[in-house]
């Protein structure tokens, strides 16, 4: 384990470090799923992150939330992930989100540089496996979560089956990696009552029909185009 640009990574990462210098990881992306909540007037109680890696994500959302949830299914991340999150409000868990419980196989690429390219989905050129637990978002019984942030590497469409009734339940904004674009996963969370309203780099921003209206529609738009020179200069 090695501490770099304020956070604790495992030893052998290499490919987060450049994306840190001078900033913050995702800084875009996180201000733009954040605007939406903001413009909807979406309570900052729980964010739950899933594929919390060793935290880049779950830090910053510590700091808006009352309190952030995450799962992260590799061990080597996982103690990372405690390190950084060390004193703030939050629930760690060291597993991944699935369809079922289970101990499943985890992947990781050749390229063994990038601590966050792991998956459940095989890939052809997986060098190292290990075996993970996993268990449904349902299961977890979280009362209330207002935003989720997913990032699951091919996982997607099995994380939203095991967590059908606690979306369904809470109706959280959703930021969720889609790269590379896949319509079938819109199409499942279409199913499940959201429509993706925002592209943000590789990552789709998607809302509950039950939260937009013409008014809400029109609050989100004023609320980006206002802050239209702060988002260009994260850019």
């Amino acid at each position: 384990m090695k501490f770099e640009y304020g956070y604790y990574f495992p030893d052998d990462e290499l490919h987060f470090q450049p994306f840190l210098e001078g900033s913050e990881y995702q800084i875009v992306q996180r201000e733009m799923g954040i605007g939406v909540c903001r413009a909807l007037n979406v309570p900052f109680r729980c964010a739950v992150d899933i594929g919390a890696h060793v935290g880049l994500w779950a830090k910053p959302l510590a700091g808006l939330f009352d309190k952030v949830i995450c799962f992260e299914p590799r061990l080597e991340n996982f103690a990372c992930l405690e390190k950084n999150m060390a004193g703030l409000a939050c629930d760690l868990f060291p597993f991944g989100l699935s369809d079922r419980e289970a101990t499943m196989t985890f992947h990781m690429p050749s390229d063994i540089c990038n601590s966050g390219a792991g998956s459940l989905e095989p890939f052809a050129d997986a060098s190292t496996q290990s075996m993970v637990k996993v268990r449904p978002l349902d299961n977890m019984h979280i009362p209330e979560i207002n935003f989720i942030k997913i990032d699951v590497q091919g996982w997607e469409a099995q994380v939203l089956i095991g967590g059908h009734e606690t979306l369904q339940r809470n109706a959280p904004v959703i930021l969720c990696e889609n790269h590379p674009q896949r319509s079938t996963l819109v199409e499942q969370f279409a199913a499940l009552g959201y429509e993706k309203i925002l592209r943000v780099v590789k990552e789709d921003i998607f809302v509950p029909h039950a939260l937009l209206t013409p008014a809400t529609r029109q609050a989100i738009m004023h609320y980006f185009n206002e802050r239209r020179a702060f988002f260009e200069g994260l850019m």
